[in-house]
């Protein structure tokens, strides 16, 4: 399996690495499709050669529900749909909210190729590492985090505006009391399934099925999680329900290490994505009055359900791209890099109170330079923009240095996700924060290829803090 591995780097790619770098500093200016074509063959060999390049564990063998897998699904998604949508002619030239200038669809999709094969080689180097660790179990009791978050549940839906709860979502704004009590909730309600898990594991407790474990994982916290989730259903937002559903599923992969069979999940990926469908559908309907008629009319209306792409329930997500074809647009024709000021700026913004401490002010001038989002939504709209274009991972990662930057930072998340999976799978989790690392990443590695590179920092830190405290007041007993 080792030699495998050591043959797909020298053989597959590096040598592809080599030629995209050299194809992209002397790649004519234009678009051809003969061009995206070919970078979709590479595309497809450097993946195939990831998926069978064998695995030295057995607890990962087999198991295809792993942050890999999940990060996978959500950069192929961001990265490559639209492109695969221009040769297949669900998507044309035309599409002015995508296509910002034609002459650079191939240099991105090219960065994108390179990031991705860093990726794969940053992972591959990783699993020819192996980690023995000794297990250390940090316990806790959550019976005063239980509370906390009920508090917190109650005091969001006083405080949240009711047109955001009817279907305001991107139409109205929830409020900023209800927003930091979003955030909190969901903090809390991650660190008390993360701390149940520490407890759990250190008891080697046995879960025989879904009911034993969400009877072991606490009904109190799960029925607080879903009177939140009707709130969010309603008001048409759909990122909260994926991430606390993969919260869930991180917990009991970790207690019971069970491997879903492919068709299963094929199943999971079918009702999951048709759901997240109609409900993007749903919210995109702002004549109708209430979200359960705008839910209504994206069930029954059958113009909006004409196949637009190849795969219609992601549809929305693959625009994402646009954001990566607006920066590199500007960057560096119409400026430098930035060497890093965006990441550093939103990482100190990061922190617990870190608006307060380091006097951030919300300005049409400032308010560019917080995060990747917000820079690459001024290069597109200016100072006074009506919506956020969002942003990729690899465009977050560009803006600091490039392509060099690239290289870099997916080479060292590569290693870092073969990590997570592991302590997921494999040696068990060192200590409870390391364990919140593995849960916290498992739940947001779908989206993360839509948001920054740092964009996870918040609720780390947050849950990190939680669990602190909470271990220093309510600590059991370590193992």
């Amino acid at each position: 399996m080792i030699k495998n591995i050591k043959i797909t780097l020298f053989l597959v790619y590096l040598p592809f690495l080599i030629f995209l770098l050299f194809f992209l500093f002397f790649m004519k200016s234009g678009f051809e499709y003969f061009s995206l074509i070919f970078l979709f063959l590479i595309l497809l060999i450097s993946t195939m050669a990831f998926t069978v390049k064998g695995e030295n564990y057995a607890e990962i063998q087999g198991q295809y529900l792993k942050h890999s897998t999940i990060f996978l699904i959500g950069y192929f998604i961001v990265h490559f749909q639209f492109y695969l949508d221009l040769i297949l002619g669900y998507e044309t030239l035309n599409n002015n909210f995508v296509v910002v200038n034609e002459n650079i669809i191939i240099k991105c999709m090219v960065i994108s190729l390179i990031g991705l094969i860093c990726f794969y080689i940053g992972y591959s180097i990783s699993v020819l590492i192996k980690r023995v660790e000794k297990e250390y179990y940090s316990l806790a009791s959550t019976m005063f985090l239980d509370l906390i978050s009920i508090v917190i549940l109650i005091y969001y839906y006083i405080s949240v505006n009711p047109l955001y709860l009817t279907g305001g979502y991107n139409i109205y704004e929830m409020g900023a009391q209800a927003k930091y009590a979003a955030l909190a909730y969901t903090a809390f309600v991650y660190a008390i399934i993360i701390q149940r898990t520490m407890n759990l594991l250190s008891k080697k407790t046995n879960i025989f099925n879904l009911l034993d474990f969400l009877k072991n994982i606490g009904f109190i916290t799960l029925f607080g999680v879903f009177v939140y989730l009707i709130g969010v259903i309603l008001s048409g937002d759909r990122g909260p329900i994926m991430s606390f559903s993969l919260l869930y599923l991180a917990s009991y992969l970790i207690l019971t290490k069970i491997k879903l069979k492919k068709i299963k999940i094929l199943l999971i990926i079918i009702c999951a994505g048709s759901v997240f469908s109609v409900l993007g559908q749903a919210r995109k309907n702002i004549m109708e009055d209430s979200f359960i008629d705008k839910l209504q009319f994206a069930i029954f209306n059958t113009e909006d359900n004409v196949k637009k792409s190849i795969v219609s329930a992601t549809k929305e997500l693959s625009l994402s791209v646009n954001s990566m074809h607006q920066l590199v647009n500007y960057i560096p024709a119409h400026h430098d890099y930035l060497y890093g000021k965006l990441q550093y700026n939103e990482f100190l913004l990061s922190l617990p109170l870190g608006g307060i401490i380091f006097n951030y002010n919300e300005s049409p001038q400032t308010r560019k330079f917080v995060n990747i989002q917000n820079y690459t939504t001024w290069i597109a709209q200016g100072d006074y923009p009506s919506y956020g274009n969002g942003t990729t991972i690899i465009s977050d990662l560009y803006s600091i240095f490039g392509v060099v930057s690239i290289i870099f930072f997916m080479f060292c998340f590569g290693w870092f996700v073969r990590f997570l999976e592991v302590k997921m799978f494999v040696t068990g989790s060192q200590n409870i924060f390391i364990l919140s690392l593995v849960v916290i990443y498992f739940c947001e590695m779908l989206y993360l290829s839509r948001s920054s590179f740092l964009g996870v920092f918040k609720i780390i830190f947050l849950v990190f803090i939680i669990l602190l405290l909470n271990g220093i007041f309510f600590s059991k007993r370590k193992v």
